[in-house]
């Protein structure tokens, strides 16, 4: 990999870009050298449901479904498949306390946390 001296600009050229994560991470991991290196997977980090609601067998051709909510059914479909993110979850669909349980599990759930991780992300 090629972790020269990229690293310390590289937010910088991202100050004014608004980028979606499945192209903002590819694209800082070429600036750095590391796309298609030995220690990136070739997989998305998020996850979409891009079935048409009239025939799941269709994809859709603009945009992909919204979530309504982040539940467990839905956490383990992204996991199964190896991403970190959702794409478009409804606003007010994801509630910080069920989702760190889902992510980090039971132990965590009822850990202390800021004002703002309490409860529903309102959409933000």
């Amino acid at each position: 990999g090629g972790r020269g001296g990229a690293a310390p600009g590289l937010l910088g050229l991202f100050r004014a870009v608004s980028a979606s994560d499945e192209m903002f991470f590819p694209t800082c991991l070429a600036l750095l050298g590391e796309h298609g290196g030995p220690g990136v997977a070739p997989r998305r980090l998020t996850y979409a449901d891009w079935t048409d609601e009239n025939d799941p067998r269709a994809r859709r051709e603009r945009s992909p479904r919204t979530f309504e909510a982040l539940g467990p059914e839905l956490w383990r479909r992204a996991a199964d498949e190896g991403c970190l993110f959702l794409r478009k979850v409804a606003p007010g669909g994801v509630d910080v306390r069920l989702w760190r349980e889902l992510v980090l599990g039971p132990r965590t759930a009822g850990a202390g946390g800021s004002a703002d991780e309490a409860g529903d992300l309102g959409g933000r």
